[in-house]
């Protein structure tokens, strides 16, 4: 040590280790950017969760399932100690907590379904003894439906900022990056201090839906312009409403990311933001009574499931679905104490298995597949998703604006179309007979040429397939 000191006075080009590992930092400082920086040096407990965030995914899985078990059983006694609505579910079932001693036995718990969320509001699903600054009421969309009255935990909300944060990871976003948040009403907050912490903090903007329509549309595309954002993130619906504007007036804004939230898009759609933004397309799942549930990673293959935060199952007739087979959703939420979902219907659908290579141990589900009430159930038994449908009759799409096919309690399929100047008799007969043998000719098919189509399901749900008793893929002799 003191013959390094001596040499290091003797050459002017020496540099302490203190000296060099402090130029060393502050370079990598300086690649990061002024809010990332910001953030480490300034938030310690926002850094120390972003760092918790990408750890995690990389556990080998079998730990991530061990703690995910220990969760899981916690959350079922405490439902069951002081939730009036678990208690009398448990009882009618003739099981306490103690039957549930592996995952096996999840299935021994009866499903929760909305109806079960909005009958029983507030009184028999708030946990009893919830501080009250641990509980926020909220609503879902109703994009399954009627809208869902739920209360939110607020002890779990560092939690869900590590889902975003591993979300963010995946699609390489920072807090230095500019994104673009389109959403129904803006949540900028009107405090000062809040505002100039978000300044600093984050380039993040939001826009708002509220007054959408095709009068004011070029006021959302200059703010798109102005904001250059690596990332906008949006409902289908409405950034497809600004995609199909910028594409009829010959516009064009590189964005490198969208991130598409609470649904889908099928490809023909998905082709029309790619032109206008020359984009990859994100998605990722979950609704608002459960959020960020799985995520698509930078391969844009299947979903990662969140299984830190849910004990997650796809089911089909009553068990575990196969690889590649069609399932059931079925949540559980780990830190919602206030209001504990145990075994939660949430309404969609899914591919079950999948395989990733990107290094995360997260278990995968293959694909998202939409909304049951998106799902038509053929007397056959075969369901028809959206995709399914949309590559048949996308095949004419030449022909038409817009389509709909809808699913009728008398077991009758309408097939809704606003025709183009090029559509014909013949083009009809074309597509009818296209319909019929994806149907296999089991059920009764009306085209009805119409000027406009109700497609809105929910706030913000845009769909192609409508079926008025949509399909309940948990119980037996489902069949796709």
């Amino acid at each position: 040590m003191v013959l390094h000191a001596c040499h290091n006075r003797g050459s002017r080009n020496s540099r302490s280790p203190e000296k060099a590992q402090f130029e060393s930092w502050a370079q990598e400082e300086m690649k990061m950017g002024v809010r990332t920086t910001a953030i480490r040096l300034l938030m310690p407990k926002k850094r120390m969760l972003m760092e918790e965030a990408l750890r995690e995914e990389r556990i080998p899985v079998e730990e991530l399932k061990k703690k995910q078990w220990e969760l899981t059983q916690k959350i079922i006694r405490h439902a069951y100690e002081n939730v009036p609505m678990y208690r009398e579910k448990f009882k009618q079932a003739g099981i306490t907590p103690e039957d549930i001693k592996k995952p096996e036995d999840m299935k021994k718990i009866p499903i929760t379904t909305k109806d079960d969320i909005r009958n029983g509001f507030p009184d028999k699903i708030l946990a009893e003894g919830t501080p009250p600054e641990a509980i926020e009421q909220k609503k879902s969309s109703g994009s399954t439906g009627r809208p869902t009255p739920y209360y939110a935990d607020t002890r779990s909300y560092d939690e869900e900022r590590k889902a975003i944060f591993r979300i963010q990871n995946a699609m390489g976003i920072s807090a230095d990056d500019s994104v673009v948040l389109i959403r129904n009403t803006n949540p900028e907050s009107k405090r000062p201090v809040r505002r100039m912490m978000k300044a600093l903090f984050s380039n993040t903007h939001f826009i708002s839906t509220k007054e959408m329509d095709l009068d004011n549309m070029n006021r959302y595309v200059n703010f798109i312009k102005k904001h250059k954002p690596k990332m906008i993130e949006s409902f289908p619906h409405q950034i497809l409403q600004v995609a199909k504007h910028m594409k009829e007036k010959g516009i064009r804004i590189p964005v490198e990311y969208v991130h598409l939230i609470g649904g889908n898009l099928n490809d023909k759609d998905r082709e029309i933001l790619k032109e206008v933004f020359d984009c990859k397309i994100y998605n990722h799942y979950g609704a608002g009574e459960c959020m960020h549930v799985a995520y698509q990673c930078e391969k844009l293959g299947p979903y990662h499931l969140e299984i830190g935060r849910y004990f997650v199952e796809v089911i089909r007739d009553g068990r575990d679905a196969k690889e590649g087979e069609l399932g059931e959703i079925i949540l559980t939420h780990l830190y919602n104490y206030a209001m504990p979902l145990i075994r939660y219907r949430i309404g969609d659908v899914a591919l079950a298995g999948g395989k990733c290579n990107c290094g995360r141990t997260y278990p995968v589900i293959k694909e998202i597949k939409g909304r049951t009430r998106q799902m038509i159930t053929l007397p056959t038994g075969v369901i028809l998703d959206p995709n399914r449908v949309g590559r048949t009759v996308g095949r004419f799409c030449m022909f038409f604006d817009d389509y709909q096919l809808a699913y009728r309690k008398d077991k009758t399929l309408i097939l809704r179309i606003i025709p183009k100047r090029e559509y014909s008799d013949e083009t009809e007969e074309k597509i009818l007979n296209a319909v019929r043998e994806l149907t296999k000719n089991s059920v009764p098919i009306i085209i009805k040429r119409v000027k406009k189509i109700d497609k809105y399901g929910g706030e913000d749900k845009r769909m192609e397939t409508l079926a008025e008793i949509p399909p309940d893929l948990t119980q037996a002799n489902s069949r796709a």
